[in-house]
């Protein structure tokens, strides 16, 4: 994550550290929502799959 503009050296050093912090969040946020919806498609992936094998079994 950047910004869309340097932050001036006056007050680089206090803001440094929440900008850090705030971008860890979000980053951290946005990959476990990635891991949860990927983990739902392949359960549901997995479930069509099975299902088409049961049905191949039952012909």
């Amino acid at each position: 994550m950047t910004l869309s503009r340097s932050i001036p050296a006056v007050l680089k050093l206090p803001v440094n550290p929440l900008i850090n912090k705030v971008a860890h969040e979000s980053m951290e946020r946005t990959l476990n929502s990635m891991r949860t919806r990927l983990t739902r498609s392949s359960i549901k992936n997995a479930d069509i799959t099975s299902a088409r094998s049961d049905r191949s079994q039952l012909n």
